[in-house]
């Protein structure tokens, strides 16, 4: 291949999957794509990628499972004193249940 080609292949994929949504609807990267606060955002990132160990639809699922049971108020929830307290509704202990103290 010449560098021209290359190029013109490169630029080629550059465009298939960097400016469209080939990928992100089986991609667990749209769970904190769902938020616009950047504090939510990195926590759902977080959470999501403690989940990547497995199968995408598994991940997508139980990610946005969490938004929901959280409000879509992720960040505010865990960043509250009371956030692990019972009556929150919020439990780390859902995901992390298999770690040992």
């Amino acid at each position: 291949m010449t560098s021209l080609e290359i190029k013109q292949l490169l630029d080629e994929k550059y465009q298939e999957y960097c400016h469209s949504d080939f990928f992100i609807h089986t991609d667990p990267i749209q769970i904190p794509k769902l938020f616009e606060e950047k504090e939510d955002i990195e926590i759902a990132g977080f959470l999501a990628a403690s989940l990547a160990w497995g199968q995408r639809p598994t991940i997508i699922k139980k990610g946005k499972e969490h938004i929901e049971e959280n409000d879509r108020n992720t960040a505010e929830k865990i960043t509250a004193p009371a956030s692990c307290s019972a009556n929150t509704g919020f439990s780390s202990g859902r995901m992390f249940k298999n770690i040992k103290k």
